[in-house]
Order: C-alpha cells, then sequence, then structure tokens
C-alpha cells in the first residue's frame, strides 16, 4: 500500500488490526496473565515480549504517517533500537512453522467462542450476571468439537474470560450460562469454591501459588 501511495489502505488495515485483532481480542484474554501471573513465569514473559514485539512494529508501520507521535513513542520504547524510527527497516513476518491443523482448531476455537460471548450478552441484559467472571459456561457438543474442548479445556476460561468452563455432550453446539460457584478471589476476581482456604482467606487456588510460591 506504501508502495502505490494508497495510506487509506494502510490506515483501515492498522485500524482493523487494533481494533479487531488487538483490543476486542488479544489484549482481552491477556488481561488476566498481566494481571495475576508471577513476573518471571513463562506467561508473563511471552505475553509482555509479545506486546513489545507489536508496538516496536507498529510504530515503524505507521511512522510514515504519524511522525511526530511515532517518533516520540519510540524515544519511550527500552531496549535495542535506532536512536530514531526513521532509521529502522521496515518489519518482515517472523518465519514461523505452518501448522495447519493448529490454525483451524484455533479457528474452531473462536468460532465457539462466538456463540459463548452471545450467550453471555444476554445474561448480562437479563442481569443474570455484571460481569462474565461471574459465569460458569457449559458448553454442549459433540463428535469433533467435544474432542477439540477436551483438548484444549484448561485455556477455555481464558479464551471465554469466565472462572469456569464444563463441558458435557449434546446434540448441536450450545453455550449455557450459569452463576459460578464459590467466592470470589480479591487478587483475579475469579470465583472459585477454594475462596476461603487459603492463607490469606480471600484468594483461589491460582492465585496462591503467586503469592506464596
Amino acid at each position: 500500500a506504501y508502495e502505490d501511495f494508497a495510506f487509506h489502505r494502510v490506515y483501515h488495515s492498522v485500524y482493523r488490526f487494533c481494533t479487531v485483532a488487538l483490543s476486542s481480542f488479544y489484549f482481552d484474554i491477556l488481561k488476566d496473565s498481566l494481571y495475576t501471573f508471577a513476573s518471571n513465569s513463562k506467561e508473563m514473559r511471552s505475553s509482555q515480549t509479545a506486546f513489545y514485539l507489536i508496538l516496536k512494529n507498529l510504530l515503524i508501520i505507521l511512522s510514515p504517517i504519524l511522525s511526530f507521535t511515532c517518533e516520540e513513542a519510540w524515544g519511550y520504547l527500552p531496549g535495542e533500537k535506532s536512536e530514531s524510527v526513521f532509521l529502522e527497516n521496515f518489519p518482515s513476518p517472523i518465519p514461523l512453522p505452518v501448522d495447519e491443523d493448529f490454525i483451524k482448531e484455533h479457528e474452531r476455537l473462536l468460532e465457539i467462542r462466538d456463540e459463548v460471548l452471545k450467550a453471555l450478552e444476554v445474561a448480562r441484559k437479563s442481569k443474570f450476571i455484571r460481569s462474565s467472571l461471574e459465569a460458569e459456561i457449559v458448553i454442549r457438543v459433540h463428535g469433533e468439537d467435544r474432542t477439540l474442548l477436551e483438548k484444549y479445556r484448561n485455556f477455555l476460561p481464558t479464551l471465554f474470560i469466565v472462572s469456569k468452563v464444563r463441558v458435557e455432550d449434546g446434540k448441536k453446539l450450545e453455550a449455557v450460562v450459569e452463576k459460578a460457584k464459590g467466592k470470589k478471589c480479591a487478587r483475579c476476581w475469579n470465583y472459585s469454591e477454594l475462596v476461603g482456604t487459603f492463607d490469606p482467606p480471600d484468594v483461589c487456588e491460582r492465585c496462591i501459588k503467586v503469592l506464596k510460591p
């Protein structure tokens, strides 16, 4: 787009990436790990690395059309870099192995997530829940979808931003919102039946591992 001087295409592509891929999805599901995981944990460090690379490359990509803003932000960027954003080469795609099965699995997970988000929105509008973390999601599926969800069972609460997920057999895909059992963790705001059994008593089983490793 830059080579064709089609700056509007650059703007629309970056805007769509920032609002759809980053803000409404990637940043949303990473809030939990950034706020609650240990500072030296693999989850925290990998998230910070991804954020750093995203920011650095966005500043370079946007510098021709947001020159002063990108140059000022570049001055606050840590790590090895050129003195000016305008001295950097445009980023090239990072060569990563392509796993077609992995891509298909996550595309299907995102489709299932859309159904879960619809159910959560209905529950919020009816005031059954105020926040998605107050929910326990029951997903009824069969066949390959059941196998897929079982494979990623531990990741599902993070993906859906809920306190707990149960997977049950069903004739078709169905997401049911139930009230999460237990008490609210004062640190991560997830609900757990084990809150109250630790010292301090107001945290969950996941947070106690961070506070008292």
